[in-house]
């Protein structure tokens, strides 16, 4: 059902954006997409440090920070269907870091669930959508 559908479809469908904003984004073949951001999600008062590329986040190491982000994978697997795999991933950059993301981990994680479902959700409607949109 995603044929077609890409990249730009999971922008539309919910929180990634808030990864553009201060991340960086990378695609690749057939059907990849990977976000990340460094920031400290923890912090009553949202703070990130901007990165232009994945190579930037991987060698951040600054004290007291989170690089953190999202791997998006496309399966195409016939009959107008396609498997759609979401992991999270998480580096903290010291012990400190570290303890103060377990806890916010600790408090949010079901909720995390929850909007990782919905973004999923709205990608399973959107390719419907599009899927039902004649092609010209």
């Amino acid at each position: 059902m995603a044929r077609g559908f890409g990249i730009a479809g999971l922008m539309r469908a919910g929180c990634l954006e808030m990864f553009m904003l201060n991340g960086a984004s990378e695609e690749s073949a057939p059907r990849r997409f990977t976000v990340v951001m460094v920031g400290k999600p923890w912090s009553p008062v949202p703070a990130s440090v901007p990165v232009s590329s994945l190579a930037e986040c991987r060698q951040f190491s600054a004290p007291g920070w989170l690089k953190y982000g999202m791997d998006w994978t496309l399966t195409e697997l016939g009959d107008d269907r396609t498997l759609v795999e979401t992991t999270t991933q998480c580096e903290p950059t010291d012990r400190s870091a570290r303890l103060k993301f377990s806890l916010y981990w600790a408090l949010i994680r079901g909720f995390s669930g929850l909007v990782r479902r919905d973004m999923l959700g709205s990608i399973g409607r959107l390719a419907r959508r599009k899927s039902r949109v004649p092609a010209v």
